[in-house]
């Protein structure tokens, strides 16, 4: 148990012992207001607990997604859960590690990690869908959220953010600059913001049409067909995010902010994961082919499927020059290569 500030005095959050990995866990916080009626919004950030005693014992509802029953998902699922190490003062002044990932398409958090007494693990659940960057504002405003109640359970001033895959790449989009306050570190494992084309949204317009066509009108999804709209999709990551203008979290490309200097300025750790979608879902059988289409079969429809998948180019003779260098050092001899 633990007392929280809240409106009107302090509200006691319950959580469970998970004696097993020898640590304390308080899971399904909300970290924003109620979302029906912020819809396709950036979320409103939530500073108290209504109830006098928050029940803190489970992980919570997860987000819309695929392959998943109806009764298993809300709209309303921007939380997060907690995992401290059993035994440990609350005025231990832990460091934290916030963690996300996901890949844009699935993902939960119903996965307690490995016991470690020296940090507090906090992972949270926010929108899979890139369209309108609103994953990225739901992990934004989480970060923000931390800085509120987190010294009831570790360091405020200790917080290094972790991504793995499509958390990877939305923590590389934060150290563009909105970052800046939130966190110490960060931590990027197998992507980065460059990873998945970054276009303006009339890129992905029909993938957007076929997502929000799959959800209901009603006040409650009860007919939210995510899979449907992903086996209608164009591209194999169809809600990645997008360029949102001069205020908005991702103002231009990649390759053009760090020369503006707009970026946080944060240690970090990049590195990669072998195998890592091995086991996917989706279409993925062979390591080093995760995200590789499997409908090309000659030059001319390689040429255009890396054109279609490159950035916007302010010099689209530097593009083809590019390409021209990438089909001399892959040439269509299959015997020089990995089947």
């Amino acid at each position: 148990m633990l007392l929280c500030p809240a409106a009107g005095g302090e509200r006691r959050l319950n959580g469970r012992d998970i004696s097993s990995f020898r640590q304390e866990f308080f899971g399904g916080i909300p970290f924003t207001k109620p979302l029906w009626n912020l819809r396709l919004r950036p979320p409103v950030l939530k500073s108290s607990f209504e109830p006098h005693t928050f029940n803190a014992t489970d992980f919570g509802i997860v987000c819309l997604q695929t392959d998943l029953a109806l009764s298993e998902m809300s709209e309303d699922c921007l939380i997060i859960n907690v995992l401290r190490p059993s035994g440990v003062s609350h005025q231990a002044k832990l460091p934290v590690i916030v963690r996300y990932g996901g890949g844009f398409t699935v993902g939960n958090l119903r996965q307690p990690g490995e016991r470690n007494r020296a940090l507090l693990k906090v992972s949270l659940g926010g929108h899979l869908t890139g369209a309108l960057n609103l994953g990225i504002n739901d992990q934004l405003a989480a970060l923000k959220w931390v800085q509120l109640p987190i010294e009831k359970f570790g360091d405020k001033d200790k917080v290094t953010v972790f991504g793995q895959s499509a958390g990877s790449i939305m923590t590389f989009i934060l150290l563009n600059s909105p970052l800046h306050g939130l966190a110490r570190a960060a931590i990027l494992e197998f992507e980065s913001q460059a990873t998945t084309g970054i276009f303006t949204p009339e890129r992905r317009e029909d993938d957007w049409q076929h997502f929000v066509g799959g959800v209901a009108l009603q006040t409650r999804p009860q007919y939210f067909k995510a899979s449907a709209s992903l086996a209608e999709a164009t591209e194999i990551v169809p809600w990645a995010p997008a360029l949102d203008g001069r205020e908005g979290l991702i103002p231009d490309l990649p390759s053009v902010l760090p020369k503006r200097e707009q970026f946080v300025r944060l240690p970090f750790i990049a590195g990669t994961v072998e195998c890592a979608w091995i086991h996917s879902p989706l279409i993925f059988r062979y390591p080093g082919t995760t995200l590789t289409p499997t409908t090309l079969n000659t030059t001319d429809e390689l040429h255009a499927a890396v054109v279609a998948l490159s950035f916007p180019s302010s010099s689209p003779a530097t593009l083809e020059k590019s390409i021209e260098i990438l089909l001399q050092l892959y040439p269509d001899v299959p015997a020089l290569g990995f089947m």
